[in-house]
């Protein structure tokens, strides 16, 4: 029978436990491909289990790169290019003018079906949704949003979600801050990969974008 065990965010052991009862000749060198089917199933386990440390094993060292993002409308950022929110809070600055017909749209999109977050509107709501995990907590203001506005949104080291614009505030909770690096890229104005927010589809923005900024907390 063959097992693993790990040391904490370094490396995978592997050991025969048949022929090395004691655990002294350490296989992962030599089987690469057992080491990452193990690897795997444990990463399953782990996530369906909720056991897995923020900001742990899953996210790995915090990514290197700056703390804040200023985007223009059309924007995109390769997933290792965007900003670096596993495990950290963060918030989203965007200045817009919306129209009548804006009833859908996405302001912004980074990440998707796994983790990311997403500011857009849906059913003419202005809404902020955060993946963690695949689950998604989202959070919207109830009053039609038109004409120039300045709509922030903060994802909080606790897990606190807020949204503000045109002097509404609404508030969430989610379990935590995003548990990994999204993988998808960042989009300003749509969200082009696999959908990080509350919509099967995404469709593009049609107002004008000023501007987004992200401002990633230094917790």
């Amino acid at each position: 029978m063959i097992s693993s065990s790990s040391l904490w965010r370094i490396s995978w052991r592997l050991y025969d436990l048949a022929a090395d009862r004691s655990e002294q000749n350490d296989l992962a060198a030599a089987r690469p491909d057992v080491v990452k089917a193990l690897a795997d199933k444990w990463q399953t386990w782990a996530a369906s289990s909720n056991v897995l440390p923020l900001g742990g094993w899953r996210a790995g060292p915090r990514k290197k790169g700056p703390n804040r993002f200023t985007l223009k409308s059309g924007d995109h950022l390769d997933g290792e290019k965007a900003p670096g929110v596993a495990g950290r809070g963060f918030t989203l600055t965007a200045k817009f003018e919306a129209t009548d017909g804006d009833s859908e749209g996405v302001l912004v999109a980074h990440g998707g079906t796994a983790h990311g977050y997403s500011l857009s509107f849906q059913q003419g709501k202005l809404t902020f949704a955060v993946r963690r995990d695949g689950k998604i907590t989202q959070v919207g203001v109830p009053e039609a949003v038109k004409g120039p506005q300045t709509a922030v949104a903060t994802l909080g080291a606790d897990g606190a979600i807020s949204l503000s614009v045109g002097g509404s505030v609404a508030t969430a909770k989610a379990e935590g801050v995003i548990a990994a690096n999204p993988k998808d890229g960042l989009d300003v104005g749509n969200d082009l990969g696999a959908p990080v927010g509350p919509y099967a589809k995404a469709a593009p923005f049609k107002g004008k974008i000023d501007s987004v900024e992200i401002v990633i907390s230094r917790n």
